[in-house]
């Protein structure tokens, strides 16, 4: 997972020609977002086709302000640049590959 560390970066991640990414929006004190990291980690192994990038709201509010973020984990799932799922807590590998 490659960390986003201003918007100017995630915004040249998403024009990116890779059909599909994953932003996850975490927090170090979360432990939730901890195990799901790992969920993710086992995700991006099967599936090297999607990039999976994430943005630590505690060091970068402004970033997770743009998407209304208000609980983490939250993922968002865009492909090809347009945002078209959010899910908010953590989620099966199975929900993701769907």
């Amino acid at each position: 997972m490659k960390e986003i560390t201003s918007l100017q970066t995630l915004q040249d991640e998403l024009k990116k020609p890779i059909q599909t990414t994953i932003l996850l929006f975490h927090a170090p004190w979360c432990s939730m977002c901890q195990m799901y990291t790992f969920v993710l980690r086992k995700f991006a192994d099967a599936n090297p086709h999607v990039d999976i990038l994430g943005v630590d709201i505690s060091k970068y509010p402004e970033i997770s302000d743009i998407y209304s973020i208000l609980n983490t984990p939250t993922t968002l799932i865009f492909r090809s640049g347009e945002l078209i799922k959010t899910l908010t807590g953590p989620v099966s590998q199975r929900m993701l590959q769907s």
